[in-house]
């Protein structure tokens, strides 16, 4: 009978626990930026990655934010850019850090290619309200739903300009 890897209790959370160092140690030499040679940068934005998403369930915020943003340093044009700004932005709210999740955010929002860019574009405007600048909130909701009238973010984007207008905070 094959032998259970996984299995509930608090066996399973020590293998758990024991699994995720293992994983952190192996990816040590790729999560300095500096892969050894002949692995390719795209295995460091790889490594860096996983290693925020460790940290980020251990609620290891400040962590996962420097591997978020080292991953997203490691190669400038990658895909992967806007989801490391967008992870980063979001430790940086975890963090009470509500204006560095604004330029997370935003960076993330920018990238034409990232396919939850009308979510970092509503979370943009949501920190933004946060902060005060119900001004800067209002021109992004309106910027996303005049650029993307048929996203369910627009609906949302739409509800927050009308309980602004509503609330006095905006024209």
């Amino acid at each position: 009978m094959p032998q259970r890897w996984i299995s509930s209790g608090p066996r399973s959370f020590v293998l758990s626990a024991y699994i995720r160092i293992i994983s952190l140690c192996s990816l040590l030499c790729f999560i300095s930026g500096a892969p050894p040679p002949g692995t390719g940068n795209i295995v460091g934005v790889r490594a860096n990655m996983l290693a925020a998403e460790i940290a980020y369930e251990k609620k290891d915020f400040s962590s996962s934010l420097s591997y978020w943003l080292t991953a997203a340093g490691i190669q400038k044009n990658s895909y992967l850019n806007p989801v490391c700004y967008f992870n980063a932005a979001s430790c940086s709210e975890e963090l009470n850090n509500d204006s560095d999740a604004a330029t997370y955010y935003e960076m993330a929002a920018n990238s034409k290619e990232f396919l939850l860019a009308t979510r970092a574009m509503f979370n943009l405007a949501r920190v933004k309200e946060s902060l005060g600048d119900n001004a800067g909130a209002a021109e992004v909701y309106k910027n996303l739903v005049e650029g993307h009238p048929y996203d369910t973010w627009a609906n949302l984007a739409q509800s927050r300009l009308i309980a602004l207008k509503a609330d006095g905070f905006i024209e």
